[in-house]
């Protein structure tokens, strides 16, 4: 019986690993298009296309191993919006090469003002880049405590409702269909096993 129990357990364990990119694969199907002007973390979607957007480099963040930057978190502006003057409502989480090798240049730089400069200067056409960014968005409390500290950290003030959305990433269905079947043959499991299980007679 307590094996039983345990692997019902197991079982709404698989569906709740399920659940989440199902919903959004299933529900959502495609990323939803908006510019970075008429973003609303309060109402947006989970599955994003956003385009007008420009990277704030000035604000950013970046996760390390080391000296070595793996990841960089840049808050995402629309074109017009100056940096620092509104909270952030949106931040890119992307490994992009070219990111990662500014996000490095950037992190090297932060010693002095000058050479924080340099960088941005040399870097300037990326900088000035405006394009279409999608991905997944997660809200601060399904952030890891070592990025929520970074997201923390960002100079400017943050929106209550933050989000960070995934560079590039989309729904895996895959795991999706995985979990969930894992969870239907753990169910199937557990009714064989409660068959098999020896029944208490009560006292003659």
């Amino acid at each position: 019986m307590l094996r039983a129990i345990l692997t019902v357990l197991l079982a709404f364990f698989c569906f709740a690993l399920a659940l989440p990119p199902l919903m959004v694969g299933l529900i959502e199907r495609e990323a939803t298009p908006m510019s970075c002007a008429n973003f609303d973390p309060s109402t947006a979607r989970v599955w994003l296309s956003l385009d007008s957007c420009r990277l704030s480099w000035k604000e950013a963040g970046f996760a390390r191993v080391g000296s070595t930057v793996t990841e960089v978190y840049v808050p995402l502006r629309a074109t017009h919006q100056g940096d620092m003057r509104e909270p952030i409502a949106l931040v890119l989480a992307s490994r992009r090469p070219a990111f990662l090798a500014l996000g490095e240049a950037l992190y090297a730089a932060q010693e002095g003002e000058g050479r924080l400069e340099g960088v941005l200067d040399t870097h300037q056409q990326l900088m000035d880049a405006s394009e279409t960014y999608s991905g997944l968005t997660r809200p601060r409390h399904a952030l890891s405590s070592h990025e929520e500290a970074i997201i923390g950290a960002l100079p400017s003030s943050h929106s209550p409702q933050l989000l960070v959305m995934d560079d590039a990433s989309t729904p895996d269905l895959m795991s999706g269909v995985t979990f969930a079947l894992a969870g239907f043959a753990l169910l199937a499991l557990a009714a064989l096993q409660l068959r098999r299980s020896p029944r208490i007679r009560p006292p003659d």
